[in-house]
């Protein structure tokens, strides 16, 4: 009797046996270029590499080269393999590449073609020579993951930001536009953003330092307290908005205003503050707590003082005390506007009556002007 051939015998080759989609997955756990090299085992094997669903580069391998051949072959390769995935589905796209290696335009192209293609997860490690990254990468509505760090990279410009699906989110020495709320559509423009991560922000502010009107949310403020040592000069900004929160503190606005000479307008969008162990130092916030008089508002250029939302969910205890401190250590302060959310002409007479009596002895030259929106309607 004859003995039937095993179906696992030493000849046959069982990983080739599996499904093509199996076979790309198990491609992707290996670095990009090993998986190129099966390519070279059988006619269907010659372009599955390229079918991976995570396609990472890594260009700085290629650096040391002197006459640029193999620079070329690095950008070869990967035009290669975009090329062959036609339109189908990437989820991640990795790209490291250093000073020297690819050109911007080339960068660029790739990654508006995986942009296109609905990509999730984006990991950009790059140095450009010249040029700027794409806007696109912040209106995608697909990424849930974007990592950028990059040098020596123009600003991105941020006119449109929509990122309703990204969860985390890591920039690190990554220049944005001029536009002064640049950050403030970043953050607003992520809806279910669960991860944000800045290696630097001292780097993204300088990337903005030349700008003229500043708007900072309540969540860019709280950012720089943790992450932006040490915060640049802004020798041209003469208008700074600040959203304020119950909590997120203002530690980080002394050194701010400290570094801002030429401010002239100086509004809070709303007056929350929050009391910090911060509170208790000379220049650690912006409240008189600690009983010493702060340096930032003593040396402040500020003429303009205006508070938005004042009394939006009821006076604070406190919010009165701060306007009064604003008054007692603003030297160069000429007016101060309040809009207090009420339509109660007696408490608006009741709060102006308050600040007009502090102005007469502490700023005798400042004007008051108490406006209720509400009234005004």
């Amino acid at each position: 009797m004859k003995s039937k051939k095993s179906d696992f015998g030493p000849n046959r080759d069982i990983i080739s046996g599996l499904p093509e989609d199996l076979l790309c997955h198990i491609l992707s756990f290996l670095p990009i270029e090993d998986s190129a090299l099966t390519s070279l085992l059988s006619k269907k094997w010659r372009y599955l590499f390229a079918f991976r669903p995570n396609l990472d580069f890594d260009g700085s391998v290629y650096y040391n080269d002197i006459d640029g051949n193999i620079r070329w072959s690095f950008i070869e390769f990967v035009n290669r393999v975009l090329e062959l995935q036609g339109d189908s589905t990437v989820n991640k796209f990795s790209l490291m590449c250093g000073h020297g290696v690819v050109r911007s335009e080339f960068v660029i192209e790739w990654i508006l073609n995986v942009l296109r293609r609905g990509v999730n997860d984006l990991d950009l490690r790059i140095t450009l020579d010249e040029g700027c990254l794409p806007s696109k990468i912040f209106e995608s509505k697909s990424l849930v993951r974007l990592r950028i760090e990059s040098g020596n990279v123009y600003g991105i410009d941020l006119e449109h930001v929509s990122l309703p699906k990204l969860k985390t989110l890591s920039l690190n020495r990554v220049m944005l536009g001029d536009a002064g709320d640049c950050f403030h559509k970043l953050t607003s423009g992520c809806h279910v953003l669960e991860e944000y991560l800045v290696g630097n922000a001292s780097d993204f502010l300088k990337g903005i330092c030349n700008v003229q009107i500043l708007y900072l949310s309540a969540s860019t403020l709280e950012v720089l307290t943790f992450c932006c040592k040490p915060v640049p000069v802004f020798n041209n900004l003469i208008h700074l908005t600040v959203e304020t929160r119950y909590n997120v503190g203002w530690e980080s606005l002394p050194t701010l205003l400290k570094n801002c000479p030429n401010l002239e307008t100086l509004v809070f969008d709303g007056l929350h503050h929050k009391y910090t162990i911060k509170c208790g130092d000379v220049d650690g916030c912006l409240c008189k707590i600690s009983g010493e008089v702060p340096t930032c508002l003593s040396s402040s250029p500020v003429k303009a003082l205006k508070v938005l939302r004042f009394g939006e969910t009821g006076i604070e205890e406190n919010q009165i005390e701060l306007i009064k401190h604003f008054l007692e250590t603003m030297p160069r302060l000429e007016k101060l506007t309040v809009h207090y959310d009420t339509s109660i002409d007696d408490d608006l007479i009741k709060v102006s009556s308050q600040l007009n009596n502090f102005a007469r002895e502490a700023s005798p030259n400042c004007e008051i002007h108490v406006i209720s929106d509400r009234l005004l309607n």
